[in-house]
């Protein structure tokens, strides 16, 4: 049976996996079938294809009527007793052309008996012409080698008689069974073709075991999912499964991502191994809660959604969101999210005494920076004083200024330029805008 979920927030961190934490729908890839060789997928089953014959070797290659797949090719389906050789049908322990094996003929003057070539025949049997027949019933050597019985006689105990016992009819020469005879199958000349044989005066399809003759198809019953231990018998589909036959009985193989965690076979491969906190990635594995979290189960891998205020800074789901976010200045507001200072609320504060600065963001030597006399920070961290030319830069009570070198001075007051002014001139002497009306100007002074 199915299983119900934990609880409603199960339902709610479901709901959020598909609705807004991004996870894409199953799609028909996902549920492709997997089958093991030598089985192919054709259409929606895994058929063995040295076996099927409806698909032999490859998806769609069927044999012809008569035939069988054997090893992935279509030969000759003989009735029980006899092998297939080449196109012929032939008893490999009587035929001379085929004794024991195809193609192994016996030399002259021998006969084939229970598959070897042999001068001997069996009790009942005399050897005429290099084969073993029974002198009481062969029209070729009726009584005795040689002696052949006129056409419209057949041989009856030894004797050339225009009479056939009970239940045969004199066909030629030959008394037979028209209900057995693959030669006069019903009626005399009327022979069955290759692959049938003659059951009660009707030529019939004629499958060698462990193959069924099912619809005019020879099928194996032991893994034909339309035809599964018995003809007619087909194996249906479940949900995320396709049907598979083995050894005669229906089953089912879960499609891709799938899985029969529940053991029923009701409903199916139940478990979606890419959602299921139950059986995250497989059966049986379940994704942990951890504190202040709830369990989420993302392509095959647990995870967690945090509560409010937490965060899974370990990326391991087994203990939950271990960090409060709120609070710590390592994490503060999200995980990674360091604060020079203090985290309050979840957000950094800073702590140092006025005039001072933790410009390096290491908290373990404090705020080592004083930010009123710091060229590099001056008045805050990062605040760099520009000296530009004939200047050295300063920082005086937290604001940037400039030393200029002797002889120069900031006339137009933009520190970016430095001290761009030569003040050893007529009309900036000493001073800018020192003009010198009467003389020059020597040493930064009027003469």
């Amino acid at each position: 049976m199915a299983r119900a979920p934990d609880s409603l927030s199960l339902i709610a961190a479901l709901a959020c996996l598909v609705a807004a934490c991004g996870i894409e729908p199953m799609t028909a890839e996902d549920l492709t079938l997997t089958c093991q060789a030598p089985a192919l997928l054709c259409g929606a089953a895994c058929v063995d294809v040295t076996r099927d014959a409806d698909n032999c070797g490859a998806c769609g290659t069927a044999c012809a009527a008569g035939h069988r797949c054997s090893g992935g090719q279509c030969v000759v389906s003989c009735p029980s007793g006899s092998s297939a050789c080449g196109a012929s049908c032939v008893d490999l322990q009587s035929d001379n052309a085929n004794c024991g094996a195809c193609a192994k003929a016996c030399p002259a003057g021998n006969a084939c008996v229970t598959g070897k070539c042999t001068t001997q025949c069996p009790t009942g049997s005399t050897l005429c012409n290099a084969a073993c027949v029974d002198v009481r019933s062969d029209n070729a050597n009726c009584g005795a080698c040689s002696t052949a019985c006129a056409p419209g006689n057949a041989c009856v105990a030894g004797r050339c008689d225009a009479q056939c016992p009970a239940g045969s009819t004199l066909c030629g020469s030959l008394c037979v069974s028209l209900d057995s005879d693959d030669a006069n199958c019903g009626a005399c000349g009327a022979p069955c073709g290759a692959g049938t044989r003659c059951v009660g005066g009707k030529c019939t399809l004629s499958c060698a075991g462990p193959l069924l003759a099912c619809n005019d198809s020879c099928v194996d019953a032991r893994y034909d999912i339309g035809n599964c231990g018995a003809c007619g018998k087909v194996c249906a589909g479940v949900a995320n499964a396709a049907p598979i036959c083995q050894a005669g009985a229906c089953g089912f193989a879960c499609s891709g991502g799938f899985g029969d965690c529940n053991l029923d076979p009701a409903d199916g491969c139940e478990a979606s191994f890419g959602v299921s906190v139950r059986d995250c990635g497989s059966c049986g594995k379940a994704c942990p809660a951890g504190a202040h979290a709830t369990p989420l189960c993302k392509a095959g891998a647990c995870s967690v959604v945090c509560d409010k205020g937490y965060g899974n800074c370990n990326a391991d789901p087994a203990d939950g969101c271990e960090v409060d976010t709120n609070t710590n200045a390592n994490h503060c507001g999200g995980c990674g999210k360091a604060c020079a200072g203090a985290c309050q609320n979840g957000a950094c504060v800073n702590l140092c005494a006025p005039g001072l600065g933790n410009c390096n963001n290491n908290l373990n030597d404090g705020c080592e920076v004083n930010l009123v006399i710091d060229v590099n920070h001056c008045g805050f961290c990062g605040n760099l004083c520009p000296a530009g030319q004939h200047a050295t830069a300063q920082c005086q009570n937290a604001v940037c200024g400039l030393t200029c070198d002797v002889g120069f001075g900031d006339c137009n007051g933009d520190p970016a330029d430095g001290c761009e002014t030569d003040i050893t001139t007529n009309t900036n002497c000493g001073v800018c805008g020192k003009v010198c009306l009467d003389g020059v100007c020597k040493a930064g002074k009027c003469a």
